[in-house]
């Protein structure tokens, strides 16, 4: 695991300090490492304060005497003692700014992380009322198209085929479907109605206005075209006729 690095100022004319001075002159080198190692102790501290009575385990990790380090703490005017811990006042006092930057940072970041996670909360919630609301209404349409279903005028398989030759044939020539169940129901009655009630007549019916070319469903006068048919389209419609009875 990566270890924790706490930082702390350290200027390069430190050992200029009288206090520094006076104690590299009594402990030499050695003191003022002693020094510096017992700030970056100090340093990894929450409250950088240490017990005295951890000068034993101090002992053994500096690899010094412990004469030699309560020496450093007790006759340098370098650290402050208060209720058996000791600390550094100067370094607690050069750390501030850097701590207030850090926790600026800090809550900085925090806040950024809150907002990031309240908009996507927000964008969750918008998503599921959305599904919610979609989910609804796919469930509203289907019980509509249930309520709402074709009734063939004529229940036979013969009727029905015609039928769907009619409306491929519609939508070939003229490009044109049933925009609803409604609109495709009222046509079928209105077939019924001009076939008298009678399904052979229906499918005569479609199959003339289909043979005609006309856009809608019309009944062959027999007495005016007198059993003949002279529309020059007959021969070609009769092929798109077979071709539809074909494809379907």
């Amino acid at each position: 695991m990566k270890k924790d690095v706490y930082y702390f100022p350290h200027y390069s004319n430190a050992r200029n300090d009288t206090k520094i001075m006076k104690l590299r002159r009594v402990l030499g080198l050695e003191g003022y490492a002693i020094y510096f190692m017992l700030l970056e102790t100090l340093r990894e501290q929450g409250d950088f304060k240490l017990p005295v009575n951890i000068i034993t385990e101090l002992e053994f990790e500096y690899r010094v005497s412990k004469e030699k380090i309560l020496s450093v703490i007790n006759d340098f005017e370098l650290f402050t003692l208060d209720n058996d811990v000791f600390y550094s006042v100067q370094q607690v006092a050069y750390l501030q700014p850097y701590l207030e930057k850090t926790e600026r940072a800090r809550l900085a970041a925090k806040t950024r992380w809150d907002r990031a996670k309240a908009m996507q909360m927000q964008s969750k919630s918008i998503a599921n009322e959305y599904t919610i609301k979609e989910s609804k209404r796919n469930k509203r349409n289907k019980v509509n198209k249930e309520k709402v279903k074709i009734t063939l005028p004529f229940n036979t398989e013969k009727f029905n085929h015609k039928w769907n030759l009619w409306k491929q044939y519609k939508k070939e020539q003229f490009n044109f479907t049933y925009k609803s169940i409604i609109s495709e129901q009222a046509t079928m009655m209105q077939l019924c109605n001009l076939a008298d009630g009678l399904e052979t007549e229906a499918i005569e019916i479609i199959m003339y206005s289909i043979a005609q070319g006309y856009k809608g469903l019309y009944k062959e006068d027999k007495k005016r075209n007198n059993g003949t048919h002279q529309d020059q389209t007959v021969t070609a419609v009769s092929n798109l006729i077979a071709k539809l009875d074909k494809d379907s």
